[in-house]
């Protein structure tokens, strides 16, 4: 079945109408927090070995302080910090 986006997915297995999706890191943050009654009736039952995902880059003329409030948020959000040595 095609649901047309994660979002979509996580709510047709929450009410039977799909066995298992495929739901992005991302994706799946924003799923508990976004959808957290359909999110609550679902378990993860494995993940893709570790990876680089998708970057979160800022200008290096952007204010330190600025910066730091990103990712403090994006952390919030669900994000996973930098690996060492790939903020450059």
């Amino acid at each position: 079945v095609e649901s047309g986006g994660h979002r979509n997915s996580v709510k047709m297995v929450a009410a039977g109408d799909a066995d298992l999706a495929v739901i992005d890191c991302r994706s799946w943050a924003l799923a508990q927090r976004f959808e957290p009654e359909a999110a609550s009736q679902l378990m993860v039952i494995g993940w893709t070995g570790e990876r680089k995902g998708i970057a979160y880059v800022t200008s290096r003329a952007t204010d330190p302080a600025i910066a730091e409030a990103m990712k403090t948020t994006l952390l919030a959000m669900g994000c996973l910090p930098a690996p060492d040595g790939d903020v450059k």
